[in-house]
């Protein structure tokens, strides 16, 4: 059975590393036995926090949610929404003074992100490395 929810007072999550700082609530949330299910989430990213330029493995749309801030050189505010094909880099996602709440939905759930910077290859690289960075994850 699928976990389907209203945001939470409570977060199911909560980052404070150098990957994410903020909060997750899970609205659509697959069981471990059907890992490849859709997935909708939203995030509370802390004011001024940057998320640095990553993909993922599944296409995804986001919305914007309540505050602001700049998803690479576009202005965020409430209902800016974005698309994302699968192993398309995007970011990075600044948030503004008061911090940046979005929804992510995917047809499928995503494995992880990847983070460019960590695996040595520049963003602008990045799109004309599609076939080396499968083999990478792959590995």
């Amino acid at each position: 059975m699928i976990k389907a929810a209203t945001p939470a007072a409570t977060p199911d999550r909560r980052h404070d590393d150098d990957i994410f700082v903020g909060e997750g609530y899970d609205l659509l949330r697959p069981p471990k036995d059907a890992p490849r299910s859709p997935l909708a989430f939203m995030v509370a990213q802390r004011a001024n926090w940057v998320l640095r330029t990553h993909f993922h493995d599944q296409h995804q749309f986001q919305m914007v949610a309540r505050g602001s801030g700049t998803l690479g050189k576009h202005a965020l505010a409430p209902f800016a929404d974005h698309y994302t094909s699968p192993e398309s880099a995007y970011g990075p996602i600044i948030a503004g003074p008061e911090g940046l709440a979005y929804f992510t939905l995917r047809a499928v759930t995503a494995i992880t992100a990847q983070y460019p910077h960590l695996l040595g290859v520049r963003v602008e690289q990045f799109n004309n490395l599609g076939l080396l960075i499968d083999q990478i994850l792959l590995q």
